[in-house]
């Protein structure tokens, strides 16, 4: 028997699941990721990463956290550095 789906799903088109905010991901100092995150959660940011980001919570950049390239998110509180386009749903 085989069972199989032909439904695609988005992480950034759930937007009828809650976000799950007490929980967050982390990119810690002394690391660096090339390409594309997605997260149903907060994101803390403290390394490097070029790319585009998708959180549909928080992103929070940390004093040493450095992103290039585009980023969507729900809010966010930066101290560090992004070079490129930031889309927020909150301001």
């Amino acid at each position: 028997m085989v069972f199989r789906s032909d439904k695609k799903t988005d992480l950034m088109n759930k937007s009828t699941e809650p976000v799950n905010t007490g929980k967050i991901n982390s990119i810690m100092e002394g690391t660096s990721i090339e390409g594309e995150i997605r997260s149903d959660s907060n994101l803390r940011i403290d390394g490097k990463v070029k790319g585009t980001i998708h959180a549909r919570g928080r992103l929070i950049v940390g004093q040493t956290g450095v992103i290039e390239g585009e980023v969507h998110c729900q809010s966010s509180d930066i101290e560090g550095t992004v070079s490129g386009k930031i889309t927020c749903q909150d301001l």
